[in-house]
């Protein structure tokens, strides 16, 4: 974690995560995810947080979302790619524990952008038109929330 941190173009932390693979053991989560947001392209790093967020939804309970949220907007603020392809998949995403923590995540990395704010509104819009409420995992927090209560947060 201290060379994904300190020198994340380095050498060094190709070579500890090709060891890693190559031993079969273990690591955590949150050390993967951290290569991942150092290493991988805009295209992988969408679908590695789409794959993250689907995991930890249905097993909320052992994740420690203190340890991915830095790394994962440090990747979002320099990546303008992350952000277009979340961005796309909002707008045709059902998911929502997706539609929760993506729009969480682009806020939190990069304010209220109008792209975000026309989404948001839209979506809004849906929710309270609905008979009931969408609720899903917030990756930002740990919680299960509501939609609305999401976009609240966003748009205020």
């Amino acid at each position: 974690m201290v060379l994904s941190e300190g020198w994340p173009q380095g050498k060094e932390l190709d070579l500890l995560l090709k060891d890693l693979i190559s031993s079969k053991r273990g690591s955590s989560e949150a050390l993967a995810i951290r290569y991942y947001c150092q290493k991988s392209s805009s295209t992988r790093m969408c679908f590695i947080l789409f794959d993250l967020i689907r995991k930890w939804s249905s097993t909320p309970e052992y994740r420690r979302c203190d340890e991915i949220l830095g790394p994962l907007l440090k990747r979002l603020q320099k990546d303008a790619g992350v952000i277009k392809r979340l961005m796309y998949y909002l707008n045709v995403n059902k998911k929502i524990s997706q539609k929760i923590s993506i729009s969480k995540l682009i806020y939190k990395s990069s304010g209220l952008t109008p792209e975000l704010k026309k989404w948001a509104e839209k979506e809004l819009k849906a929710q309270l038109a609905s008979k009931g409420f969408d609720v899903g995992y917030d990756i930002t927090t740990g919680d299960f929330v509501s939609v609305p209560e999401t976009l609240y947060e966003i748009l205020s």
